[in-house]
């Protein structure tokens, strides 16, 4: 697929996002993941270089297996009313919590999962904010549930 143009937005962690136009009509959104890569259809890069290689050399059917993938998909990930698309807590959370309460120190292996998970900061310290708004969503949602 030859490629129309790239539109680059601003996330709300600081990084930037980016949207690939082709000239067949298809989108793909690369997104942030953790503090060095991008995810785009399923699939994890370490560069938007590499991402647009990945678009080039697609087959010309891909737009009709990706849609019926993505219509299936779409059944399977149904948020609930809040727009969370779990009912319960983060695992990335409780780690970062753990580590913060009771000491826990992080190995390289749990660092590299908060990373893929997108729970590091940019200078690579786990995110301790979204780890607190975490915990305080699912108190609020687990106070909801009980009354």
């Amino acid at each position: 697929m030859k490629i129309k143009k790239t539109v680059g937005s601003t996330t709300a962690i600081g990084r930037k996002s980016y949207t690939i136009h082709t000239e067949s009509g298809n989108m793909f959104k690369a997104v942030p993941a953790g503090t060095k890569s991008y995810d785009c259809n399923g699939h994890r890069f370490s560069t938007i270089k590499a991402i647009k290689y990945w678009i080039e050399n697609l087959d010309e059917d891909f737009d009709q297996k990706n849609r019926a993938e993505e219509e299936t998909q779409e059944d399977q990930n149904s948020m609930n009313e809040e727009g969370n698309l779990w009912d319960s807590l983060d695992p990335c959370a409780i780690l970062i919590k753990g580590m913060m309460e009771y000491g826990w120190v992080l190995g390289a292996s749990t660092t590299k999962t908060l990373d893929n998970f997108g729970w590091l900061n940019e200078d690579g310290s786990p995110d301790t904010d979204k780890a607190d708004r975490e915990h305080k969503r699912y108190s609020t949602l687990n106070n909801k549930l009980l009354k």
